[in-house]
């Protein structure tokens, strides 16, 4: 692999990578923690949680797994960023690799996926990411994308959702 261009693929998240997934999350999220229901909702997720109602949770209206998502895919993308950044995923995200995310719907899976992609060689980086949950987050899911594909410079040939 080209050690220069590797050299600058590290430079795509800048010094502080995990500002940058941080950064994505608030780009992606944007419109969400404008609502004006945003706190009235989360706290109804919470409630759902204490009560052990996840069905309630993840299977509720898009603008409800929204907020889910804002409030919660920053910590777990980080969590799973570092996960994603070790030697042995490097090498899978640096080749034809796919990978089933299982409860993935809220997005923190593909957002430190495509994080840790920057880690890895682009020349035959091409990861077909299944996602796969309870709920329809395809409206978050395609913020997300669309947002790490603009910022981080991940093409269609280079990951696949």
């Amino acid at each position: 692999y080209d050690r220069n261009a590797l050299k600058e693929r590290y430079k795509i998240l800048g010094r502080d990578p995990e500002q940058s997934i941080l950064n994505a999350v608030r780009q992606a999220c944007h419109q969400t923690f404008l609502r004006d229901d945003f706190g009235k909702t989360l706290q109804s997720i919470k409630a759902n949680f204490v009560q052990r109602d996840y069905e309630g949770i993840f299977t509720a209206d898009a603008n409800s797994l929204a907020v889910y998502s804002a409030a919660y895919v920053p910590g777990r993308a980080l969590c799973y960023f570092e996960i994603f950044s070790q030697t042995q995923f490097r090498k899978l995200l640096a080749k034809e690799t796919t990978i089933y995310a299982v409860g993935s719907g809220s997005g923190s899976e593909l957002v430190s996926l495509a994080a840790a992609m920057t880690r890895s060689p682009a020349e035959h980086q091409k990861v077909n990411l299944v996602m796969q949950d309870l709920g329809d987050w395809a409206g978050v899911l395609k913020s997300f994308e669309a947002t790490v594909r603009k910022v981080w410079k991940i093409s269609d040939q280079q990951l696949l959702c």
